[in-house]
């Protein structure tokens, strides 16, 4: 599976450089949805998989008719569809990662100016592994992320489908739904006071532990026993702020509105990921608002008409994918790590 991700990443790259999907964005858009599904979709089973995904397994092989579920109900009705064809939950799992990875995928091409980097971005850092994880929130993010178009667009009807679809998925996508609106609606104003949004969401970290009790009673009242009260790595806060840092830096030069509200709930991500310091469920919702940066990012480098300063982000770019992808694999480093080890021994 090493080999097989590496190759991946050298694939992203080699694409990214010649800007082959976009060139070739409907050819492309098949060949990486299906490049990035069955490589995640197709293997994990292979080491008897781990975190969640064992769950996924019992709810497949033991869903019917007669277990009709309390709240998420859309998760029970895809089981039970790609039940009626198949009981091999290996193929279940492999229709989950398509559905993630075609409204990632759908997203990215619709937005993104440098269709492979903002790719290489989310393979790597942008969620593509914990998608194998916890598969179920997933697919409300990639549901939520997908919708953003349509709150672009003013197609208020159909984002309200998409929210209530992505919440049949996985209640937690309740947060974003809110949230991307609200921040639609004062986007331009946000963006002008950038740095004090940047601060004040990020002061939220005081009153964290009323955000946990509430926050658990509300979405996660299995985990009250206090199971997942460890931190996350501080790596994933330092690469936050060099998201923001890389944000102040071109504040002044991004005008399209669409990169305004991109960076605008990018930066969401950065107080979730703050909060995860104290307790790592904070990163699951972090997970809602890290997709913007794929885009936000490679749109504002493609603008930017300053060649050696481009050039030098990219390779900027380039070397903390590298680094951070290295940290991030290390035996030392913990980050979920049967996900890790999906990767290392396989």
């Amino acid at each position: 599976m090493e080999i097989l991700f590496s190759l991946l990443l050298v694939y992203l790259i080699l694409a990214s450089v010649f800007n082959f999907s976009n060139k070739y964005p409907k050819m492309s858009f098949f060949l990486n949805l299906l490049l990035l599904s069955i490589i995640t979709g197709s293997v994990y089973e292979k080491i008897g998989g781990g975190g969640d995904y064992d769950n996924y397994r019992n709810i497949f092989n033991s869903i019917s008719l007669e277990k009709f579920p309390d709240k998420e109900i859309f998760f029970y009705y895809l089981n039970l569809l790609i039940k009626s064809f198949t009981d091999n939950f290996s193929i279940a799992f492999l229709c989950f990662m398509f559905i993630i990875n075609f409204f990632i995928l759908a997203f990215i091409y619709k937005y993104s100016k440098n269709i492979d980097m903002s790719l290489l971005m989310y393979v790597i850092m942008g969620g593509y592994i914990t998608s194998t994880n916890i598969t179920r929130q997933f697919i409300a993010i990639a549901l939520v992320t997908y919708s953003i178009r349509y709150l672009i667009e003013k197609k208020y009807v159909m984002y309200i489908l998409f929210c209530v679809l992505s919440v049949s998925f996985h209640t937690t996508a309740i947060i974003p739904i809110f949230t991307n609106f609200l921040i639609s609606i004062f986007n331009e104003k946000i963006y002008k006071n950038y740095i004090i949004y940047f601060i004040f969401i990020n002061c939220m970290i005081i009153v964290e532990p009323l955000i946990r009790k509430i926050g658990i009673e509300m979405f996660y009242e299995n985990y009250s026993d206090g199971y997942f009260n460890y931190g996350s790595n501080i790596l994933h806060y330092v690469v936050q702020l060099a998201f923001i840092g890389f944000y102040i830096i071109n504040l002044r030069k991004v005008r399209c509105a669409n990169i305004k509200l991109f960076i605008n709930l990018a930066t969401m991500a950065s107080m979730f990921t703050l909060m995860s310091r104290n307790m790592v469920l904070y990163a699951r919702f972090a997970s809602y608002f890290n997709i913007f940066h794929v885009v936000a990012m490679v749109n504002i480098l493609f603008y930017n008409r300053n060649i050696k300063e481009k050039r030098l982000f990219y390779y900027l770019i380039f070397i903390g994918l590298l680094v951070y992808y290295v940290l991030l694999t290390r035996k030392a480093f913990v980050f979920e790590s049967s996900i890790v080890d999906y990767f290392r021994n396989l």
